[in-house]
């Protein structure tokens, strides 16, 4: 849905960009790294208002960070 703008379920073209925000007391839609909201990585949605269906993303600027900290 990100790069069509189109739902990948039910094909409609009804897609709505939610932003990633850190709030506080640890809500918001992120991926922890550190030990502080303010170190998270931020994931943002694409919402499909016809059908329901979410996808998230992030930013490939965060993917080095992610894997420094969930890589075994």
């Amino acid at each position: 849905m990100k790069q069509t703008q189109k739902c990948s379920k039910c094909d409609s073209n009804d897609v709505i960009f939610v932003r990633a925000m850190t709030m506080g007391y640890g809500s918001g839609n992120f991926i922890p790294i550190g030990f502080s909201i303010w170190s998270a990585v931020p994931v943002d949605r694409y919402v499909c208002a016809e059908c329901g269906f979410v996808e998230e993303w992030i930013d490939k600027a965060y993917i080095q960070k992610l894997r420094d900290r969930y890589s075994e």
